[in-house]
């Protein structure tokens, strides 16, 4: 698989996560890469996501805070 990268920024936590998932099925992406303000949340669904790993070609799920992400661009 081509090394493709997806990120999904979430406001609409369920909605995300199932699309994450679907990707993650579909072997879309390689790297599937999650934003949100909710870092809590975020670690759980990484941790969830992660293990359907061994069944798809997707081989990182990182997430990002939406804090991490606007301090990443001012640099």
């Amino acid at each position: 698989m081509k090394h493709v990268k997806i990120a999904i920024i979430g406001w609409a936590w369920s909605v995300w996560a199932t699309t994450a998932y679907a990707l993650m099925m579909k072997n879309v992406a390689s790297e599937i890469i999650l934003l949100d303000r909710n870092e809590e949340k975020l670690e759980w669904e990484v941790r969830d996501l992660s293990d359907a790993i061994p069944f798809c070609d997707t081989s990182i799920i990182r997430s990002w805070t939406l804090m991490w992400s606007i301090l990443l661009a001012e640099k």
